[in-house]
């Protein structure tokens, strides 16, 4: 986890200075860049074996984008393969100016982070910039190493969220149509749409609402595979995830909940009815999300977007309009750097960690 940890502590140092200088335009841009290349270089090292699902379609799909000559060879690999289709657009691109796999890597992670610091800025009246960089890097930065096409939908979720929170509609929905090319998953988001209605009024969401929502997860969890099978048979899903459907023997980690019921607390400080009542909805929604993780892994990535939906919440009730860290905001990084090592130790990340890189001469670096 080393390489990790020390490219995250530059990277965030780099993203707060950009915001300590903000006023002066070259010099934010100048650090804001560095934040982004470290990581993105750290990615695009790193060897093939680095990542489960780059073994499984990442190197396969990168050299087969090499022979697809037109948008008709594009597409219908992307239908036959079941492969979004934006995500062998970038493969193809790649592959025009070169057949060296670093380029992908480094592509994917220059596109993701840049959106995420696009959102930062657009938020930094409402939460601290900075920190919200850092929370990205510690809990979905090894994650963006093994799931490849997902996390350009992460991305594009996370900036999705701040037109949401404006209640910019329309523009929340283009984004997620734009994920949809990436990944499939982010069509989940729009349940978010009727769970504002309940939650941005500044008063205490009722009971009912809450007991609506512990029936609606109840059903999501008990008839998970049929509805899985329904939306493989409309066509919103591909046929593959059938497959998951039966998948036995998940797990969910056990930390997931726990940092999920954590962060359930932070409903309970200061009288801000519009963050607590998300916070509060949120975190019962992940919490049936992830008990769906017993099918298969599918439902736990779904997750993903919901925290970070989640995250921004906190940081919004938190900020108290000053750059140094309050204690809350403190609290929370402590929770998001303990969950990251606490995986990292147990699950490497889907077989991110260790770390190896032949070019930078790093064998099973931890």
């Amino acid at each position: 986890m080393t390489p990790y940890l020390f490219v995250f502590f530059i990277s965030s140092l780099c993203c707060f200075f950009a915001y300590l200088f903000k006023k002066k335009k070259s010099v934010f841009i100048f650090f804001s860049l560095i934040s982004i290349i470290l990581p993105s270089l750290l990615s695009g090292f790193r060897d093939t074996s680095v990542g489960i699902d780059v073994d499984l379609y990442g190197v396969r799909v990168f050299e087969q984008s090499a022979y697809l000559r037109s948008f008709a060879d594009v597409f219908n690999y992307s239908k036959d393969y079941g492969v979004e289709l934006f995500y062998v657009i970038i493969n193809v691109i790649v592959q025009l100016f070169s057949n060296n796999i670093f380029w992908l890597f480094f592509i994917q992670q220059v596109f993701a982070l840049s959106i995420v610091s696009i959102t930062c800025y657009r938020m930094k009246e409402k939460i601290n910039a900075p920190l919200l960089f850092t929370i990205y890097l510690l809990y979905y930065f090894c994650l963006s190493m093994c799931h490849l096409r997902q996390m350009f939908a992460v991305a594009i979720a996370l900036l999705a969220f701040s037109f949401l929170i404006e209640k910019k509609w329309k523009v929340y929905i283009i984004l997620l149509l734009v994920g949809f090319f990436f990944h499939k998953s982010i069509l989940f988001l729009l349940i978010l749409l009727p769970l504002n209605l309940i939650t941005e009024r500044e008063q205490s969401v009722k009971k009912r609402y809450f007991f609506l929502i512990f029936i609606m997860g109840s059903v999501m969890y008990f008839f998970f595979p049929m509805i899985l099978a329904a939306m493989v048979a409309s066509g919103v899903m591909d046929t593959k995830y059938m497959l998951y459907a039966s998948q036995e023997g998940n797990q969910v980690h056990k930390i997931d909940f726990l940092i999920t019921l954590c962060l359930f607390l932070f409903s309970f400080i200061r009288e801000r009815y519009y963050f607590k009542n998300n916070i509060k909805v949120l975190c019962i929604l992940i919490i049936f999300v992830l008990l769906c993780g017993v099918y298969n892994d599918v439902a736990t990535r779904i997750a993903y977007y919901l925290n970070f939906y989640l995250f921004l919440f906190i940081l919004m009730l938190s900020y108290n309009g000053k750059f140094k860290l309050n204690k809350k905001e403190c609290i929370f990084l402590c929770m998001i750097l303990i969950q990251f090592l606490y995986l990292g130790i147990t699950s490497g990340f889907s077989r991110v960690i260790p770390y190896t890189s032949k070019v930078l001469g790093l064998i099973d670096y931890w």
